[in-house]
Parts: structure tokens; C-alpha cells; sequence
């Protein structure tokens, strides 16, 4: 739900304008953390027990890199064949078959860019791939875990995320988020111990949350700061503050862990199939406001929400629609 409310800012024309909106800014964008957070835990949670790397990687393939090539191919397509390319790192440098067609094919298909979120499979895909690394790290002890995810956090806060067009970004991405994921890790393997420390903290920790968006806007910090590995801007705050908020949603749900709500079972059901059908909703929007040449008369937070509810609404109905017409072969289409 966040992830989508993230993706909606520009489509529902909205930008904040004073400096407490821009901090709820700072909250709101960056959900992957949230999305890499959750991957981490079940990874340790569901895979580790029995992993199979061979079993693993194929069904990956099926359910994550398959919808992936299915539902973004189109685009591709577009993009190369029919429209103009969307940014300059992607248009031919040469007039052979090679330059015009494959090498931007290549670098779409390896940045996922032109649809909101899609850079995601490109860089979880290469997690999967270094799966049997996660697994001698498992059996270490706590602290030497620790030892190990705070220099990687260090460099996530340096090295910020990638510009989503970047021919590395996908690598780029696997070092800011990884710390991310084996946080993800260690919160599986030690549940009882962090619920028994944060036992009715989950206030304080999204306090933390906010105090960090605003110092992240203090040092010129609004939304995701993108930049370049190799350049100093600085450190990045708000993979921090996430780090904060997923303990903070983690303490809160952890006390329903045990209730049945049918309402959080279907999105949870049907995220990955959100995921994926939310960015060609965002596409599609855009080309008929666009069209249209429409723009929203004000600059509202209400309209915002609405804008964000339906297009989250949406995803789920096309989702559910979907599941229903193919039940044997969704995931392979949205993987859900």
C-alpha cells in the first residue's frame, strides 16, 4: 500500500509545499525497504530450513522473473520499435540491427525502467541469485551478524540508491538494500527476542521515524535521494529511518500475528500482483491525462489519497480478475 501511495504523487499532480509535508514525504516514499525487509524474513522463515538453491532459482524464475518479462515486454517493445526512447542512456549510439535494437532491449530489460518499480525485479532477482551466501550467514551468531551488517549499512548511507537508468544499478541497489535484507534475516531468527525488547515501543520507534525524516530535511534530504556510487552527497538518513519503521510495523503487527483479518489477507495475497499491475495503471493514466492535456485544478492532499486509493483498488480488482481467469497460471502472469 505504501509502495503504490509512493508512485502517486506526480499522476495526482500533488507535491507538498511546507516543510511538515515534506517530512510526511520522507515517509511515505522509499516502501522497497518495507518490501526488501519482508523478503529477508521469509527468506530465513520459509526457505532456509530446506533450501534447495536449484528449486529455489527456478521457482523465481517462474513466479518472479516470468511476469516480469510477460507484462513489461510490451513496453519494451514500444519504447524500442514504435515510440522514442525515454532517456538518453538509452537511445543507439550506432545504426547497425545491433546498436538499435538488442543493446536497448538489454539495458531496458536490466534497469526496468520506464515503469515505476519494475528496476525492483532486475536487482531482487540478483539477491536470489547470491541466495547461498545468506546461508552460512544464518548460522553465525548474532553478534558476528551485526559485525557484518553495520560496515554494509555505512556504505548504503554513502553510496544513497542508483539513478534507475544507470547501465549498474541494479548492482547499485543490491549494496544499499542488502543490509536491508539480512536485517530482515536476523529479525526472523531472533522474533521473540526483538518482541520481548520493543514490547509496546512501536510508538517510539515511529516517533524515531519521524525525527529522522525531519533531520533528513534539515540537511536538504526530500524523497529518495539517487545518485551515483562513486560521488559523496553526503549520508543517507532514510535508509535509517526505514530501518526504524520496519521495527515500528513489525512491533505493531506483531501483536495480530495470531488474528484472522480477511481484508489484510487479501492484499497480502495479492501484493506481488499489486506490484506489478500498479506501475501500467500509472503508464496508462499518464498517457490519457496526457491526451487529454488534464491537470488537476488544485494542489490537494485529499485528491492525492483518492488518486492513491483507486489506482491501489484497481491493481487488486485486475489482480483478483486475473487470478480468477487463469487459477492454475496467475503467478506466472502477475505472480500472484
Amino acid at each position: 500500500m505504501i509502495i503504490v501511495a509512493g508512485h502517486c504523487f506526480t499522476l495526482s499532480d500533488f507535491s507538498f509545499t511546507s516543510n511538515f509535508g515534506n517530512i510526511i514525504l520522507n515517509l511515505i516514499v522509499g516502501g522497497t525497504s518495507f518490501f526488501v525487509f519482508i523478503s529477508g524474513f521469509l527468506f530465513r522463515h520459509v526457505f532456509y530450513k530446506n533450501f534447495n538453491y536449484s528449486k529455489f532459482m527456478k521457482n523465481k524464475i517462474k513466479f518472479v522473473l516470468s511476469p516480469y518479462l510477460l507484462i513489461y515486454s510490451p513496453l519494451v517493445i514500444f519504447y524500442v520499435f514504435i515510440g522514442n526512447h525515454i532517456n538518453d542512456y538509452f537511445v543507439p549510439t550506432g545504426d547497425s540491427p545491433i546498436d538499435l535494437y538488442i543493446i536497448p532491449i538489454i539495458k531496458y530489460y536490466l534497469t526496468g525502467y520506464g515503469a515505476v518499480a519494475y528496476w525492483y525485479i532486475p536487482f531482487v532477482m540478483i539477491i536470489f541469485l547470491i541466495s547461498p551466501l545468506f546461508i552460512p550467514f544464518i548460522r553465525l551468531g548474532l553478534r558476528s551478524q551485526l559485525l557484518i551488517i553495520f560496515p554494509l549499512l555505512l556504505i548504503a548511507m554513502l553510496i544513497h540508491r542508483p539513478f534507475e537508468h544507470s547501465a549498474y544499478g541494479a548492482i547499485h541497489s543490491v549494496f544499499y538494500f542488502i543490509p536491508i535484507y539480512l536485517i530482515g534475516i536476523i529479525s526472523s531468527q531472533n522474533k521473540t527476542l526483538i518482541y520481548s525488547i520493543l514490547k509496546g515501543k512501536a510508538g517510539y520507534l515511529f516517533i524515531s521515524g519521524i525525527i529522522l525524516s525531519a533531520i533528513s530535511l534539515f540537511f536538504g534530504k526530500v524523497a529518495n535521494p539517487h545518485k551515483s556510487a562513486f560521488s559523496y552527497e553526503g549520508f543517507d538518513l532514510i535508509i535509517i529511518q526505514k530501518i526504524a519503521l520496519c521495527f515500528a510495523f513489525m512491533t505493531w503487527l506483531g501483536r495480530y500475528e495470531n488474528n484472522k483479518n480477511k481484508f489484510m489477507n487479501l492484499i497480502s495475497e495479492n501484493s506481488f500482483g499489486i506490484f506489478f499491475i500498479h506501475p501500467i495503471l500509472l503508464i496508462l493514466v499518464e498517457k490519457i491525462k496526457r491526451t487529454m492535456d488534464f491537470k488537476f485544478p488544485i494542489n490537494n492532499f485529499l485528491i492525492y489519497i483518492v488518486f492513491s486509493t483507486l489506482i491501489f483498488s484497481l491493481s487488486l480488482l485486475i489482480t483478483i480478475l486475473i487470478k480468477r481467469a487463469f487459477p492454475t497460471k496467475s503467478r506466472y502472469i502477475i505472480g500472484s
